[in-house]
């Protein structure tokens, strides 16, 4: 009869990440920073008041959606 050996495994390899698990983690990084990205883009509208008849003063309607 023969006695098998355990492989004992190399506490250093378990911390090892895989090209799997780094691809997955770079996409994730990749679409976190183009998210971040086009959350701080300009939008098409302009917020501010001022621009409205160019520094004259004007009357603006606001219309209630209600």
């Amino acid at each position: 009869m023969s006695k098998k050996k355990k492989k004992q495994e190399n506490p250093k390899k378990k911390n090892k990440i895989s090209p799997m698990q780094f691809g997955i983690i770079g996409i994730l990084l990749l679409g976190l920073a183009g998210g971040m990205v086009f959350w701080n883009m300009p939008s098409d509208e302009d917020l501010d008041l001022t621009a409205i008849g160019k520094g004259e003063n004007i009357v603006v309607q606001v219309h209630d959606p209600n």
